[in-house]
């Protein structure tokens, strides 16, 4: 590398500022001068094929990541930076693995292309997911959280408690893909399907509304709901009460998007049938 100065001084300012670097940063600071956590993300949002539930989740996640590292140099993030963004307190271990799940994709993606050296998503441990029990809503919470007022939140519950779909499938809906007595869901490019509303749907549903962007939504639920807000638990709690109510795997499985294998290892849990016939009464 040659660098030409105007005068000694800068050269030895130049020469200074560099060394600091290095001791600070070490070599990966070398990359100082290439492009930001922010650059690169555009290009890979706009060279980097994902399908639409991919996408989605890699596009929170990134952008979270963006908000806190976007103007910093790509080649300076270090594998200490990663970790302590991975392991925010407030994260469940479920979300940690996803959030290292899709910053690992990125620098790997970044590394392909040449953007860096040195990938410092290979040089720490993935998040160790110890299996958690599946968090489900009782039915009186349920009743408790159908009385708020908010219609996002009520919209929510409806979609999600009574219907099964995910997070991404609700928040992707359009007004004209619900009718009277079913739900056109497409996930992805190509996955789709219709599944049925059940009465306690019907009752309780009142209007699609707008739902504001993914990394907001949750901190909407969070507030109006009243505190801590347990990762997928309508999906789980939907899986759980049909499959005891209706003692048809195959029919929750579909009404779900998913194989009855995953529905009953990934979301479902054993509930009184008591309890599922309190759900579907609500």
């Amino acid at each position: 590398m040659r660098k030409f100065f105007a005068s000694q001084v800068q050269a030895v300012h130049w020469v200074d500022d560099f060394e600091a670097k290095i001791k600070t940063h070490g070599l990966a600071s070398l990359q100082s001068e290439g492009k930001t956590v922010s650059e690169v993300l555009e290009r890979f949002w706009a060279l980097k094929q994902l399908d639409g539930l991919h996408r989605q989740t890699a596009k929170t996640v990134l952008t979270q990541f963006a908000r806190k590292f976007g103007a910093v140099p790509i080649g300076l993030v270090s594998p200490l930076q990663l970790h302590a963004f991975w392991t925010r307190e407030d994260w469940s271990l479920t979300q940690r693995s996803k959030v290292f799940r899709y910053l690992r994709l990125f620098f790997n993606w970044a590394e392909r292309y040449d953007f860096i050296d040195r990938n410092p998503a290979r040089r720490v441990e993935a998040p160790k997911v110890r299996e958690q029990p599946k968090r489900i809503l009782t039915p009186d919470r349920m009743a408790e959280l159908l009385a708020n007022p908010d219609e996002i939140l009520r919209a929510f519950l409806c979609l999600g408690g009574f219907v099964g779909l995910r997070s991404s499938e609700i928040l992707a809906l359009k007004p004209e893909s619900i009718r009277k007595t079913e739900i056109y869901v497409k996930s992805g490019k190509t996955s789709e399907r219709f599944v049925s509303l059940l009465p306690a749907f019907k009752r309780h549903w009142i209007s699609l509304p707008k739902f504001p962007a993914t990394a907001d939504f949750y901190a909407h639920i969070r507030r109006v709901s009243g505190g801590e807000w347990p990762t997928n638990c309508l999906r789980h709690s939907f899986g759980s009460y049909h499959l005891s109510a209706f003692e048809d795997a195959g029919k929750t499985a579909f009404q779900m998007g998913n194989s009855a294998a995953v529905v009953r290892q990934s979301y479902a849990r054993a509930v009184p049938k008591s309890e599922a016939k309190k759900w579907w009464k609500l």
